[in-house]
């Protein structure tokens, strides 16, 4: 676990970085959201798929499908804020070799301490039909919560039982340094900041995520540059030789065992 001492500056920095969504609303009042697929026949729904959204977070929200005629038809496109169940109804096919329908749902969540946004979680899912299976109205859950554990990844499945699934968003991790998300300090962080500093230079679109905007940022000067990979060089030949980090990064670090 990390132990950055200036939240102002993170807070600052992060602001500066990442777009804010203007507004989050869900279609009814209820958190009932409002399919974008023109053809949905409410008659024909099947199943209902829930996502929790923790209060500290907002959630970008898409459900597609897949069938002979389309691939990754928008289905559902939802901002979500935080704080409240919302529901997506579905409908129903029980699929076959030449008529089938397969779902997928992708959710983006920004928030935590440092205003951060995570890769997309994706999950596909099937829901049966209901008039050929009357008994088979299917619920899925997705519960999201924010914590501050090291993950390779940005979001895991912590537990999942029948068509409940809960899934922890590592918002709150930050290693300063730490660009490329592999637990520790090395060279090849500098080469991941020096490459950004040489895209961003030719005025190209920037790579970097939110979570590495921030970690390689080490001098909090609210830019990649030069600076950031030789401090992330100089704090690995520190850690290596056994010798002082101090203030070589603006914002203290917790170094993974």
């Amino acid at each position: 676990m990390k132990n950055l001492k200036s939240m102002v500056a993170a807070a600052v920095l992060v602001t500066a970085i990442i777009p804010q969504f203007s507004a989050f609303a869900v279609s009814d009042d209820n958190g009932r959201a409002a399919p974008v697929y023109d053809e949905f026949n409410e008659n024909d729904v099947n199943g209902t798929v829930m996502i929790s959204v923790p209060n500290n977070a907002k959630a970008s929200v898409f459900i597609g499908f897949t069938s002979p005629e389309v691939d990754n038809e928008p289905y559902y496109s939802e901002e979500l804020s935080g704080g409240r169940t919302y529901y997506f109804d579905v409908e129903g096919m029980d699929n076959s070799d030449d008529d089938y329908r397969f779902y997928n749902l992708s959710v983006e969540l920004t928030g935590g301490k440092y205003n951060m946004t995570t890769e997309k979680f994706t999950d596909e899912f099937e829901i049966p039909d209901g008039n050929d299976n009357p008994d088979s109205y299917r619920e899925l859950t997705y519960n999201f919560t924010i914590d501050d554990s090291y993950s390779v990844s940005d979001t895991d499945i912590i537990s999942a039982s029948g068509y409940e699934k809960n899934i922890a968003a590592h918002l709150d991790y930050l290693m300063q340094g730490d660009v490329n998300n592999d637990g520790q300090i090395s060279p090849s962080d500098a080469s991941y900041t020096l490459s950004e500093y040489a895209v961003l230079s030719t005025g190209a679109a920037p790579t970097f995520n939110s979570r590495q905007n921030f970690t390689a940022d080490v001098d909090m000067n609210s830019q990649i540059d030069p600076s950031d990979a030789s401090r992330i060089l100089s704090y690995y030949a520190a850690l290596s030789t056994n010798g002082s980090t101090e203030g070589i990064f603006v914002e203290p670090v917790t170094v993974l065992q």
